[in-house]
């Protein structure tokens, strides 16, 4: 038994070092950070102590997993947001964060919000390699095979690039179904176990809130699972028929309620989610070859992993045990790209405007998710067609320099920034705030405030949420006129009185050149930070409170504003 696990064990030991060496040299030691800054960029045009001030869909992804920590401390659900506009009169529903809050909850209690976010990437991107590498060896492929295939997955460019949304945190749900469906349907023992974790994963899949990747791991699998069982005896599936429908069933209240209480009444604002957006986020055909290219736009693969993946593509099918398998992988990538492709065509994206579901695919680029997987897999087997001819040893190390090199053209994403200092701190607790600029709902400009919530929480009428009803949209963009000059003191008094709030901060770094204040509506407004402070600082009714980082906060007065 001893000799059966040591070279077990001593494998383990080396998929954690050659990780943690990958991970390392991908987003580089200067940007690891722990509770004091994010280790992803995207930031304002400002510099705070030296880094880029932390802004964008990662921000926002921290304040909605550290809502169940608040809901915890003070008593309210995790799925209602009792802060970011509920100065419109409004709240909202938000389902996001299942199952990464069993990780980001202690944490967070140990080391706060910040340092919870840090430790959800670091681990998510270490759960997904796990996971892919237990799928590729469940399907047969070699151990170093499976560790290609583990690092081609988890440093995928594409997910690299996706770093900042939810999706690649999550993304060792989609390998871990595989596998466990693998297990339910082609182990020798324990079936009916291994398809009830495969019902609970792909649950929690479906109650994590991200629809997109839920949609496209939908068919993934339902695929999957009709190629795996050809040749499985009938009894074994019949077995398996009581998990499979508690999933389909588990999946639809989930998936049901999401529809109900949030897109069933989501904003028809054109900035909101809205398949018309699709044509602008969907990619390129030429941005395969382009590893810096895009954001939301970007499909490029990797040229080491394609390369092997082509090497395993051909391997797998001439052997006729994984001739199957191979065919439904190539299919997999092929359809996903095709998807991904169509909405920048105008006949293809009018057939899909007409199919049922696709309405809220505003980022047809994010069905790439299956592709990286798919790419990752026929990477491994490559790797053990070339172990017909070369020593694992000699062909592992070479593999793993390539593919991290190559990929690391695509580690721009992770860039330190600084979470600040809490900016609303002079300010009494539970106080609502009125954020200036007052970004709209799909401005990420709003996240910043999110952040401000996670230490200073209190009423806000601004935030950052594309799936508000048209009712908060609305009453939100009363308060743009704010944001002006000079100051409509008649307009501070109605909308203070009216919406409850005593303090105001206005956040200099959000100010300046496009995407940030003033935006596209307002441009017949032009307004600077240091233009609407003085007016501030010279109009009856507002007395300064404070002015950190570049935030300057005022106390209220309504009865002393002149109007």
């Amino acid at each position: 038994m001893a000799n059966k696990v040591s070279p077990r064990l001593a494998w383990g030991a080396l998929f954690v070092a050659v990780f943690s060496v990958a991970l390392a040299l991908i987003v580089g030691p200067h940007n690891f950070a722990w509770s004091h800054g994010f280790m992803l960029g995207g930031s304002g045009p400002v510099n705070v102590n030296g880094h880029p001030l932390a802004l964008g869909d990662h921000v926002q992804v921290t304040y909605y997993l550290w809502l169940w920590w608040d809901g915890i401390v003070h008593g309210h659900l995790p799925f209602v947001d009792p802060y970011q506009f509920v100065l419109t009169g409004h709240r909202t529903v938000i389902v996001l964060g299942w199952p990464l809050v069993l990780l980001f909850v202690p944490v967070t209690a140990i080391a706060g919000p910040v340092a919870a976010f840090n430790a959800t990437v670091v681990v998510g991107f270490f759960a997904s390699a796990v996971c892919a590498y237990l799928l590729a060896r469940a399907l047969g492929i070699s151990r170093a095979g499976g560790l290609v295939a583990a690092l081609a997955y988890a440093f995928a460019p594409w997910r690299l690039v996706q770093s900042g949304h939810i999706g690649t945190y999550l993304g060792f749900l989609p390998p871990l179904i595989l596998y466990l469906a693998e297990r339910a349907l082609r182990s020798e023992r324990d079936n009916r176990r291994w398809a009830w974790g495969c019902a609970a994963a792909y649950v929690s899949l479906a109650a994590s809130g991200d629809l997109h990747t839920t949609l496209y791991t939908t068919p993934l699998l339902v695929t999957f699972v009709i190629v795996r069982a050809i040749g499985v005896p009938r009894e074994r599936l019949r077995s398996l028929l009581l998990p499979a429908v508690v999933l389909v069933a588990g999946s639809a209240f989930v998936l049901g309620a999401q529809y109900e209480f949030l897109l069933a009444h989501e904003s028809h604002n054109p900035n909101a989610v809205n398949i018309n957006l699709a044509p602008g986020y969907a990619p390129r055909i030429s941005g395969l070859f382009h590893p810096r290219h895009g954001s939301e736009q970007y499909d490029y693969p990797g040229a080491v992993i394609a390369l092997l993946a082509v090497l395993g593509a051909i391997g797998a099918f001439i052997t006729k045990r994984t001739r199957a398998l191979s065919v439904w992988l190539v299919a997999v990538i092929g359809i996903a790209y095709v998807v991904a492709f169509a909405p920048a065509f105008a006949p293809a994206f009018k057939l899909m405007k007409a199919l049922p579901l696709t309405g809220f695919i505003r980022v047809p680029g994010r069905d790439l998710v299956v592709a990286v997987l798919a790419l990752a897999l026929l990477a491994g087997f490559g790797i053990s067609v070339l172990e017909r001819r070369w020593s694992a040893w000699f062909v592992l190390p070479i593999a793993l320099v390539l593919l991290v090199a190559d990929v690391n053209l695509a580690s721009g994403s992770f860039t330190y920034t600084s979470a600040g200092d809490n900016v609303l701190a002079a300010v009494p607790k539970n106080a609502a705030v009125m954020d200036l600029p007052p970004f709209p709902p799909w401005h990420h400009g709003g996240s910043r405030y999110m952040l401000d919530l996670t230490r200073h929480p209190g009423a806000r009428a601004s935030g950052y949420n594309v799936l508000v009803p048209d009712d908060v949209w609305n009453a939100q963009q009363q308060t743009w006129t704010l944001a002006t000059v000079p100051v409509d003191a008649c307009a501070w008094k109605r909308l203070a009185t009216h919406m409850g709030f005593r303090y105001t901060a206005v956040h200099a770094d959000l100010f300046g050149p496009p995407p940030y204040w003033p935006i596209a509506e307002m441009a017949s407004h032009p307004v600077t930070s240091a233009a609407l402070v003085k007016a501030l600082d010279g109009t009856p009714g507002f007395h300064l409170v404070s002015s950190v980082d570049d935030t300057t906060v005022y106390h209220i007065v309504p009865a002393e504003l002149h109007c």
